[in-house]
């Protein structure tokens, strides 16, 4: 009996966690707060150990610009960067690297983790507020990224809503 409880647990255990990543040990991650949100996928942390202010770029996913020079306000930039600041403008988050740290503009480059444990950069997806969009070698979670995305997209979730000619 007890070698048939663990066979169906390994079967559907993993079947309830399917697209969604396990946060690792938050100790392991870098502690910060969310001073200012910027757009959709960009923000500002200040680091509580040491008190720096830290540009960040969320790793594997692009949202609509509002701030962009020469793009101006997307269609759904205003929703995606309002999704952003309301989930997570003055809260506590974990920040995890992936193998490059920084992009050419000197933005720390995250994924980013949220108290409950959820990845944000996959909320984002998940809820139709941005795009998959990897640059490798920073793809540790891109499978969850294309099946949120796809789950978005066949949902008409946000941004898939009335765009979904724009990034297919």
């Amino acid at each position: 009996m007890k070698r048939l409880a663990l066979v169906l647990s390994l079967i559907f255990i993993p079947a309830l966690c399917w697209g969604m990543p396990i946060c690792p040990d938050k100790s392991d991650l870098l502690e910060v707060v969310c001073v200012k949100v910027v757009d959709g996928d960009t923000a500002w942390f200040e680091d509580l150990d040491e008190y720096i202010v830290h540009k960040l770029r969320f790793i594997g996913i692009d949202t609509p610009e509002t701030r962009h020079p020469t793009q101006g306000v997307q269609h759904f930039g205003p929703e995606a960067s309002a999704f952003t600041a309301d989930q997570l403008d003055g809260k506590t988050v974990w920040l995890e690297y992936d193998v490059e740290w920084y992009d050419r503009y000197a933005r720390h480059l995250c994924y980013v983790w949220m108290e409950d444990g959820s990845l944000f950069n996959l909320t984002l997806i998940r809820q139709g507020y941005a795009v998959l969009m990897t640059y490798p070698p920073n793809i540790k979670y891109v499978d969850y990224f294309a099946a949120a995305q796809e789950s978005a997209r066949e949902e008409s979730l946000g941004l898939w809503a009335e765009t979904q000619a724009i990034y297919q």
